[in-house]
């Protein structure tokens, strides 16, 4: 196989020894890679902090791009498409640390006395994809209910399972999970290519029965770098 001429984020762990194997690499901090950077570069690895576009990417060699991130807002996929540079995200990369993260502030929630026990207190959350079903299997194994709402997973839905009824069913604590996107992802199922930023964690504040919460929206941890 011919070598490859990369550049990569120099913060992405992890990746020297195998890219060591598919060619010539380049490290650089992701928020100063240029043009200039990426000219002879067959391939880049980035995240978040790297915009891939025109700017970036007009009179390269760059025939893929691969982002460390669940998120791709970063990522002009009409430029790429239009130069038939390919492109990839890393979906429920960071899933484990999510599910890890939640469970261990719900169980500093329970020894504050915030939170009931755990077979008395239910967990309502918000998207129910890679990182969601993650989240969703740990809570129920360590003894919490919980109960799921997926709005761009509608068709087939649990009636049961939409905010507005998290009102009158018990649910004490509501998570948000879903990439905040404005684009639409080519390898997204047909019924979930639409925009998810108009998702707001805000209408997670309608959980006004005593003693409910709403885990704050956090991005950065969300879109994984």
């Amino acid at each position: 196989m011919e070598k490859l001429n990369l550049v990569i984020d120099d913060k992405i762990p992890y990746i020297r020894e195998a890219a060591a194997l598919l060619g010539d690499a380049v490290y650089l901090p992701g928020a100063q890679i240029s043009a200039d950077d990426v000219r002879t570069a067959d391939a880049l690895i980035v995240r978040t902090r790297t915009r891939i576009d025109h700017t970036l990417l007009e009179g390269s060699h760059v025939q893929f791009v691969a982002t460390a991130t669940i998120g791709f807002d970063h990522i002009d996929n009409r430029y790429a498409r239009e130069a038939g540079i390919c492109w990839t995200n890393c979906p429920g990369c960071n899933a484990g640390s999510v599910a890890q993260y939640v469970a261990t502030a719900l169980l500093l929630l329970e020894e504050d006395g915030v939170l009931p026990r755990r077979s008395d207190c239910c967990v309502g959350i918000v998207g129910v994809g890679h990182v969601g079903s993650r989240v969703s299997q740990l809570l129920r194994h360590m003894g919490f209910r919980v109960k799921h709402c997926d709005p761009l997973r509608a068709a087939g839905q649990d009636p049961a399972g939409t905010l507005d009824s998290w009102l009158y069913s018990g649910v004490r604590l509501a998570g948000r999970n879903c990439p905040h996107s404005r684009c639409r992802h080519p390898a997204y199922a047909a019924d979930t290519r639409r925009p998810t930023r108009h998702i707001p964690s805000g209408r997670c504040r309608i959980l006004q029965q005593p003693g409910a919460t709403a885990r704050p929206h956090q991005q950065q941890p969300r879109r994984g770098g």
